[in-house]
């Protein structure tokens, strides 16, 4: 049995530590309740207020991530984790969020005008302006 350390632990929202013990109930300790209270005392003591608070306050999207995890959406720990960490993602607003209606809106126009030609990886652009700026410090260094 592989023995996990519980990664939300000390997450503000209760009903996040309560999703992700249940996910290490199921995927650590084969739903064994016992077990996962004795290898991990600190879910042991907040479980009953974590439960509580889940039942109360937990939000649509948390339902729905208990609802895939109790319905077998998820194969392993490391599926569910991605996903409690892309509900976890802060939201663009403001100003973020126009900046990035703005980027995809631009990305867009490109790719419709220029087709096939248009290049759709951000590293590898990344990548690409790095080494540009290399080029252009070179250059100026050997015409000082």
């Amino acid at each position: 049995m592989t023995s996990i350390t519980p990664v939300y632990i000390k997450h503000h929202d209760p009903s996040i530590r309560y999703i992700e013990a249940q996910a290490i109930k199921k995927f650590i300790y084969n739903g064994n309740a016992f077990k996962m209270y004795e290898n991990h005392e600190d879910i042991e003591k907040g479980w009953s207020y974590w439960a509580e608070a889940y039942s109360s306050k937990a939000s649509q999207n948390q339902r729905a991530l208990m609802k895939d995890l109790n319905s077998g959406v998820y194969q392993d720990i490391d599926s569910f984790y991605a996903s409690l960490k892309e509900l976890l993602k802060p939201k663009p607003r403001g100003k973020a969020l126009k900046d990035k209606k703005k980027r995809t809106s631009q990305k867009a126009f490109q790719k419709e005008s220029l087709g096939d030609a248009f290049i759709d990886n951000n590293q590898l652009i990344s990548e690409a302006r790095k080494l540009l700026y290399i080029l252009l410090m070179l250059i100026l260094i050997k015409l000082q």
